[in-house]
């Protein structure tokens, strides 16, 4: 099924992202491998890529995965495309494979109240950084994951660009989100709020904040991704955000591994920035 014109751009953008912060990009039967030796347990720096047209049988498409990653820790499958991820899903799952409908949400429609953000300010490295290794150390990830997903991030920022936004209180970074752009089509993504800190409205006021500068630099798309099984996902449709497809992310983890936690304490993130 051919994407409609504003997830082919979603996807090329996604794509891209990965590429330019790609160690190694491998072509497989139905996609591309992505490598990085450097940073082995962050996600989506090694995964297996389908094509949306790749035709692959669940079998096939973790035996590609095994034959490519076997020798990290975890297996991952990203297609962008909710028909070949419905095909893929059942099988996967039945392998023993978590998993995760992702909802591709474009900013449409006014919030449904107005969001006050005069509080929210962007935020320089040395006024982030201590806050993302808060938001990890509070799940007792592994030392050595913090700084591979450290790395990682370190490496978006200087293949791609990264703009991040935050409100202090007392001082103290509360809530941030990052907002990554290629001139054009702006995304949303790591959107996290210290636990002592939520249900008080900072997220939707970073998120706008956000929304409020992508505009401001003429982005005429800017988009996110949520769990469609998780609860962000009704915040931002409050804030006008609303689904225009849906994506498909597909993890095993060893047995050995620990598998590290999916958010991070966040109100949403998609593995690039603030999970592995």
């Amino acid at each position: 099924m051919k994407l409609s014109p504003d997830l082919e751009r979603i996807s090329a953008f996604l794509s891209g992202m990965e590429d330019r912060a790609a160690e190694k990009i491998t072509p497989v039967r139905g996609g591309v491998v992505l490598s990085d030796d450097r940073i082995p347990n962050i996600y989506f720096a090694n995964q297996l890529r389908l094509a949306p047209d790749a035709g692959l049988t669940a079998g096939e498409a973790a035996a590609e995965a095994e034959r490519a990653q076997g020798a990290l820790k975890h297996r991952r499958i990203t297609v962008h495309s909710e028909a070949a991820g419905q095909s893929l899903a059942p099988g996967l799952r039945a392998l023993g494979w978590e998993v995760d409908r992702l909802a591709v949400m474009v900013q449409r429609e006014p919030p449904d109240r107005p969001i006050k953000t005069r509080s929210v300010h962007e935020l320089t490295r040395g006024g982030w950084k201590p806050f993302r290794r808060q938001m990890l150390e509070h799940e007792d990830m592994d030392p050595g994951v913090i700084q591979q997903m450290e790395d990682a991030e370190q490496r978006l920022i200087q293949s791609v660009g990264m703009r991040t936004f935050g409100v202090a209180v007392d001082g103290v970074v509360a809530s941030c989100c990052d907002l990554f752009s290629d001139g054009a089509t702006a995304q949303i993504e790591a959107v996290a709020t210290l636990e002592s800190h939520r249900n008080r409205g900072l997220a939707r006021a970073v998120v706008w904040r956000t929304v409020e500068a992508a505009r401001a630099t003429s982005h005429d798309l800017i988009f996110l991704t949520a769990s469609a099984d998780d609860w962000p996902r009704q915040l931002y449709r409050r804030m006008g955000f609303r689904e225009t497809g849906y994506f498909y992310e597909f993890l095993k983890v060893l047995p050995e591994a620990s598998p590290q936690p999916a958010g991070s304490g966040a109100t949403h993130s998609d593995q690039r920035t603030v999970r592995p």
